[in-house]
């Protein structure tokens, strides 16, 4: 099995960008898309890790707390003013709850 580099995932993570305007014309292909739905087998919860789980197991409901994965999929629009702002990485302690 091939790993990512530290540097290099670090660097695709910080490159990505949070869309605000989706282009409604440009559709994502078929195949894309296919592949997209493939990639969400070998997620945790395939391997019985749902996120219920995590809630019950880290306690997190009684912290008001819940295990969250949210994707969104499309291809940013021309018009989306905010793609060329400078992006917003917040420090990993204001991001990060430790249970």
């Amino acid at each position: 099995m091939n790993t990512t580099h530290r540097d290099l995932l670090l660097d695709q993570l910080n490159w990505r960008y949070a869309t605000k305007q989706f282009d409604p014309h440009r559709k994502i292909s078929g195949a894309d898309w296919a592949a997209l739905e493939e990639a969400l087998v070998p997620t945790p919860s395939s391997f019985g890790l749902q996120l219920w789980k995590y809630n019950k197991i880290l306690g997190l409901n009684e912290q008001g707390l819940s295990a969250v994965v949210v994707a969104a999929a499309g291809y940013r629009a021309s018009g989306d003013n905010y793609a060329a702002l400078k992006k917003v990485r917040f420090p990993k302690e204001e991001v990060l709850v430790e249970v």
